[in-house]
């Protein structure tokens, strides 16, 4: 990406340059991985996972999260109803309630996380739920 934008340098604001600029993206990221494929294949090999042992656990994690994604699910689409009904309304709606949402459902997010975290280890220790 960086050669492209060498390549273009400061006309970047022609069609050319940003699809030669996307495409650099793309090749950088699978040159990534193509250095990154060998070293995992290596530490795969070495390092066998047992099924066996870690499917209880595993469960347990599914089990415990379903109903957090199932609800963060139905805020998502709530809020996308939301914007589809303010849509219909005159100008400046739309960005009125985003920013109302995000007032309500963004601006708290890292405390609704800490807390979260906190209820679940709360239960955990409580025996409520699988650890």
């Amino acid at each position: 990406m960086i050669a492209a934008l060498l390549y273009y340098g400061p006309d970047a604001r022609r069609t050319g340059s940003r699809i030669a600029i996307s495409w650099a993206s793309v090749v950088g990221s699978a040159l990534q991985i193509a250095v990154q494929v060998p070293q995992t294949l290596a530490l795969l090999r070495k390092n066998r996972i047992d099924f066996a042992r870690v499917a209880a656990p595993l469960r347990s994690v599914f089990h415990n999260l379903t109903p957090v994604v199932v609800s963060r699910g139905v805020i998502n689409l709530t809020l996308y109803v939301d914007n589809v009904l303010a849509s219909l309304l005159p100008t400046g709606a739309v960005a009125a309630l985003n920013y109302g949402q995000f007032a309500v459902h963004g601006a708290d997010q890292p405390l609704r996380i800490f807390g979260g975290r906190v209820g679940i280890a709360r239960d955990v220790a409580r025996g409520w739920c699988d650890a």
